[in-house]
């Protein structure tokens, strides 16, 4: 998981990372660790010759089979992220994992402590989160970005599960406030604002920095400056 690679690191950790993903970019020096595929297809028999004494998934982005077959001969820990406070009970339990449980700490106090200087909407403004286009898929409200987006005092009209698909006629009945176009995993552009537009008016497109959004790691305490200059812009 890159969230989570990016949360080893600061925790103090490069030198016992054997492996991660070759989705994890942050930071950069990790991209010099070993490559053991992606989250839906890493490669067991490397993992295998690594022999980790822990081997750290997600429970949505990675495929069950892989867990369990990973779980045979290593120590396996998986995370289930929902929501905030579970993004912490997560940190807590890596915390224990592999002894940092001190610097565990600082670090959710410092994310606290920077959320809470965060600007609130006047307004509870309503937001669509769009995260895929052909088809249009979008945040539903049982996603980690639809809790985040919660947190930051902002409304996701979308009350289906997971990440569904919607028609354009559908999209245009939600009559969001706000249009968020992610960075991930589909690369939006300005194009695709322009393209919506025509459909939603009446509503302020943005691209937005997927990561601030979805990374459920450390970078909550990196994304902060971006989240706080956004926020400024949406008040």
């Amino acid at each position: 998981m890159p969230s989570i690679s990016e949360l080893l690191y600061d925790l103090g950790l490069k030198d016992r990372i054997v492996g991660t993903t070759k989705f994890c970019i942050h930071p950069e020096e990790s991209e010099q660790s070993k490559r053991i595929g992606g989250t839906k297809n890493p490669k067991i028999k490397t993992i295998s010759e690594l022999q980790p004494d822990l081997v750290i998934a997600n429970k949505e982005e990675n495929r069950k089979e892989d867990i369990d077959m990973l779980s045979v001969s290593f120590n396996v820990y998986v995370s289930d992220i929902s929501d905030v406070n579970s993004t912490f009970a997560m940190f807590r339990q890596i915390g224990t994992l592999t002894n940092t449980s001190k610097v565990v700490e600082e670090l959710i106090q410092e994310i606290k402590e920077a959320w809470n200087c965060l600007p609130k909407p006047i307004a509870k403004a309503k937001v669509l989160y769009a995260i895929w286009k052909k088809p249009w898929m979008f945040a539903g409200n049982d996603t980690y970005i639809h809790h985040f987006l919660d947190h930051l005092g902002l409304e996701n009209v979308l009350q289906q599960k997971r990440y569904p698909v919607l028609e354009m006629d559908e999209i245009k009945a939600l009559s969001p406030d706000f249009l968020f176009l992610s960075s991930e995993p589909y690369p939006f552009k300005s194009k695709d604002a322009d393209e919506l537009k025509k459909l939603l008016p009446s509503a302020s497109i943005l691209l937005v920095d997927g990561e601030a959004f979805s990374w459920y790691g450390s970078r909550m305490k990196h994304c902060t400056p971006y989240i706080k200059q956004l926020m400024t812009e949406l008040t």
